[in-house]
């Protein structure tokens, strides 16, 4: 009995039934492998980020010194105000120091966490990151630890000490929880789709030649709807963004439309560039939630962590000789009574409305409100005549925001001061601050002989 020969179309069939399945689940892996990649990296730098900036801000010399009974004290305070910061604006889990005992231990020195922080000298559980960062050398774990608090991934970065040598160590904790359900989504995508692509590669060597188009046309939808997929993570992930903080996030993309072509290659290039979207949201996220570390929310102004961080890059720039800047301190008047007679909503509105006017009059890159009413410009290459230009139209906005409806429940009037820097009068930052902050203060005293009614009210 002849044993029957496939035909060449039959054969052609079951090789590109072979092709398509193994580009299928090649394709799955290689989707899966890229975006757990990029997802991982861009938490990464974001976590050093953090500790990094963190770091930079605590002075080492002072952190090294800490006891658990100085709690209370300046340097204390300064260090826990520092870190609480960044527990309350960034996104992430905990924050906090550590002290390399040198003993092959550490312990922690300040946790801002209001709920469960951890107390002085409590040991911490080791890492290779935490080691490596012991040395010198900022790190991030690449696995998960667990620790009474939960489940994490942490970076570490040093702070050192006037003489160079490591005084304490800044540590981040990043909730592994939603990275591994990101994870899990993906496999799940993964699954699916390789079992579909099993399934139509048999049933495409079952068919005749003229149904291959069909065929592949419902693995190339099948593929679309896995890049779909892909793209409905970093919209969950911004989503959880929008519900978690009050700050509201751009609006979510559309979802990508997969159009039928002719050339399989043009399907596959949306594949692609689903792929490329997703990686340039994800981006966007990290780099919303990093902007938001150095926002003021309540009047969309830099915050104190911004300020900070500038202070630092001038006194370097003074020690360099570059330093050429103006630092004029703003205060409003009257807001006390506007809070005692009227209620804080009202005085949010005037603090609102001077940081409006401050904004407009400086440019919202070089001013910032380090807390309450109180606002600092910091204008480089300024000259008095440009402060004094800046000045008079402040004036003017402070006019129009006075004849505002509905009115503000009190005058907007805000006091000023300047002082310019100088190489020879000034040896430090908090030189030329000081200076401005006394004129301002003497302008609020002379905007109050002229107002009595509200000189009671600060």
């Amino acid at each position: 009995m002849k044993r029957k020969r496939l035909t060449f179309t039959t054969k052609m069939i079951i090789i590109i039934s072979a092709i398509i399945l193994s580009a299928s689940i090649l394709l799955s892996m290689v989707l899966f492998w890229y975006s757990r990649r990029e997802l991982r990296a861009n938490i990464e730098a974001r976590m050093l980020d953090v500790t990094n900036a963190a770091a930079a801000l605590l002075n080492g010399d002072e952190l090294k010194t800490l006891e658990a009974d100085d709690k209370g004290n300046p340097e204390y305070e300064r260090v826990y105000h520092i870190l609480g910061t960044f527990q309350q604006s960034i996104e992430l889990s905990y924050i906090y120091a550590v002290r390399d005992m040198g003993d092959g231990t550490f312990t922690f020195t300040i946790d801002p966490d209001p709920e469960d922080p951890a107390y002085f000298g409590q040991p911490i559980e080791i890492t290779d990151a935490l080691i490596v960062a012991g040395k010198g050398t900022p790190a991030v774990d690449q696995k998960p630890s667990v620790d009474e608090w939960g489940k994490f991934y942490s970076a570490y970065s040093p702070v050192f000490d006037s003489e160079g040598n490591v005084a304490g160590i800044v540590g981040v904790d990043f909730s592994a929880e939603w990275y591994d359900r990101q994870m899990k989504k993906n496999l799940y995508v993964v699954v699916i789709v390789g079992a579909m692509s099993l399934i139509l590669g048999s049933l495409v060597g079952l068919v005749i030649a003229n149904h291959i188009r069909r065929q592949f046309n419902d693995l190339v939808d099948d593929v679309g709807n896995m890049a779909e997929d892909l793209h409905n993570l970093t919209t969950e992930a911004k989503s959880r963004v929008k519900q978690e903080t009050s700050v509201l996030v751009k609006e979510d993309k559309p979802k990508p439309q997969i159009v039928e072509a002719d050339k399989p290659g043009d399907d596959l290039d949306k594949v692609r560039n689903s792929i490329h979207s997703m990686h340039e949201e994800l981006k966007e996220y990290l780099s919303f939630v990093q902007k938001q570390a150095y926002l003021d929310t309540m009047t969309g102004l830099k915050n104190k962590t911004a300020y900070l961080e500038t202070v630092g890059r001038l006194e370097q720039s003074m020690a360099e000789g570059t330093a050429r800047f103006a630092v004029i301190v703003f205060d409003i008047n009257g807001l006390k009574k506007v809070n005692d007679n009227f209620g804080h909503e009202q005085g949010d509105r005037m603090i609102i409305s001077a940081a409006r006017v401050i904004k407009k009059a400086f440019g919202k890159d070089c001013v910032y409100r380090i807390g309450g009413d109180e606002f600092i410009a910091v204008v480089n290459s300024a000259s008095d005549m440009s402060v004094r230009d800046a000045f008079y139209k402040m004036d003017g906005y402070i006019a129009e925001e006075n004849k505002t409806e509905p009115p503000l429940a009190g005058k907007l009037a805000i006091s000023r001061g300047v002082s310019f820097y100088t190489s020879v009068e000034d040896k430090n930052y908090n030189s030329v601050f000081k200076r401005a902050d006394n004129r301002m203060y003497h302008d609020k005293v002379e905007y109050y002989k002229t107002h009595a009614e509200e000189s009671n009210a600060e």
